[in-house]
């Protein structure tokens, strides 16, 4: 009896000790799984993940760069139908810290997607900075920073003026070619077919290409997309490393009332605007018939002859003066003349004798 006591005790302890290194292990495991859960990543679909990018102006190196007021697009995904609000935040700072709420919401589409469309604000223009793009997603308590960073190149936007010129590859008239010139147009008017010097300033980075675009309203993502360029006729297009350019370009014939010249660079989309975008308005009139005004024909330089006596300048009536003069003088001296000898001849006829007698 006493032998199966023992037995049955020795049995009880031994499952308990089992037991107990079970519970153990199965800690001990479950502890070194615990860390791996916290730091799985999140992956897009999951219900507080956000992600986005920037499209618009592409990056270079994880670096897109623009002016002030460029043009910017992101776009990212997060939950379906939750609402997004769009910031910027310093590099060194970072969205979760350095937020800084844009007035622009966007909406998740039922695949998750979405677009962000703004321009880069005035309150962020320290020239050589970078910044992230964020979207905050309330709902899912989930914030997202952009993968690459925007570089602020210029504190001021894009901006143009546009100045009425003639053209500048016309020939030069010879002598005596009438010049027909229209009167200048008023200021902010523009002739239909004329030509027009547009100078630009902070269209950044360097060595950007722009094109000049005519629109009749003020400039949208469609009809910048469907605008056709005008023909530049002088200048490269291309903008110096401070972002300023000088062109020429003609207008279209045929078009006249109250239009838009704007002066873009080449991206863009039929949903966003170009990323540099410099506009004026203008008023586009047909030219009055202009009155040709005949050029200066110079007067031809005397050729002189060697040997020949050069002509001396006379006055009016000189020569008639100096023959009336003569003539005064052999008068005078005639008379004169006369005048003695009918002297002579008298005190002749009073000699003795009466008269001279000829033998």
């Amino acid at each position: 009896m006493i032998v199966r006591l023992a037995g049955r005790t020795r049995c009880r302890q031994a499952l308990a000790g089992l037991a107990l290194a079970s519970g153990l292990a199965l800690a001990l495991a479950l502890g070194a799984l615990a860390p791996c859960a916290q730091a799985a990543p999140a992956i897009k679909g999951d219900p507080n993940s956000v992600s986005l990018d920037i499209t618009q102006p592409s990056p270079n190196n994880g670096i897109a760069e623009g002016p002030v007021g460029a043009n910017i697009q992101a776009q990212g995904t997060a939950t379906a139908g939750d609402t997004l609000q769009i910031g910027i935040a310093p590099r060194n700072a970072g969205c979760t810290t350095g937020f800084q709420a844009l007035n622009l919401s966007v909406t998740a589409q039922s695949d998750g997607s979405f677009t962000a469309a703004f321009a880069w604000p005035q309150l962020a223009n320290n020239v050589g900075d970078r910044y992230y793009i964020c979207a905050q997603d309330a709902t899912a308590s989930a914030m997202g920073a952009s993968q690459s960073l925007f570089q602020v190149d210029s504190a001021g936007a894009p901006a143009i003026s546009v100045t009425e010129v003639s053209d500048p590859n016309a020939a030069t008239p010879g002598a005596g070619t009438p010049t027909v010139t229209p009167p200048n147009p008023p200021d902010g008017t523009y002739y239909a077919g004329g030509f027009i010097e547009i100078k630009g300033q902070n269209f950044t980075p360097g060595g950007t290409t722009i094109q000049i675009l005519v629109t009749p309203t003020q400039l949208t993502p469609g009809t910048a997309a469907s605008a056709q360029p005008l023909t530049i006729v002088k200048g490269t297009g291309l903008t110096n490393h401070s972002g300023a350019f000088d062109v020429i370009a003609q207008l279209p014939t045929g078009q006249t009332g109250q239009f838009y010249i704007s002066a873009t660079s080449q991206d863009g989309t039929g949903s966003a605007l170009p990323t540099l975008v410099g506009s004026q308005s203008a008023k586009i009139a047909t030219a009055p018939t202009p009155t040709p005004s005949p050029s200066p024909s110079p007067s031809p330089a005397p050729t002189a002859s060697v040997g020949a006596v050069a002509p001396q300048p006379s006055g009016p009536g000189t020569g008639n003066i100096i023959g009336a003069i003569a003539l005064g003088l052999f008068s005078a001296i005639f008379f004169i003349l006369g005048v003695a000898m009918l002297i002579s001849a008298s005190g002749m006829n009073d000699a003795p004798g009466g008269s001279t007698q000829v033998r």
